[in-house]
């Protein structure tokens, strides 16, 4: 009789002599794989938390690398009532907090529109 997927999702790996492998044992391209995801986790975590969440916030937000470092390009939809030096306010916090968030940040460019 087949197998079902469930019972090949509960099945104990077995050592060649039967006994039960207490984990999986991974490889050295798995483990640098999942360091790989998991340092992705943690940044995406410090960017959430210090509460720089800018694709949500922003219309516009790109990466790119340069010799000198990461460059940021955010573009801020503010309120069309807002004076400039408001406006300006809003992208001085943006930039300050995204440099506290990734020290590598060699420049940041932020454009605000109405």
């Amino acid at each position: 009789m087949p197998r079902t997927v469930q019972e090949y999702i509960d099945e104990t790996p077995m050592w060649a002599d039967s006994t039960a492998v207490r984990y999986s044992p991974m490889t050295n391209m798995q483990w640098f794989i999942w360091g790989l995801a998991a340092g992705k986790f943690f940044e995406g975590m410090v960017v959430f938390t210090t509460g720089v969440a800018l694709p949500l916030m922003g219309r516009e937000f790109a990466l790119g690398a340069t010799e000198k470092g990461v460059v940021a390009f955010v573009t801020l939809g503010l309120d069309p009532g807002s004076t400039l030096a408001e406006a300006h306010a809003r992208a001085s916090e943006v930039e300050e907090r995204l440099r506290r968030a990734r020290p590598d940040v060699a420049d940041v460019i932020v454009h605000t529109e109405p």
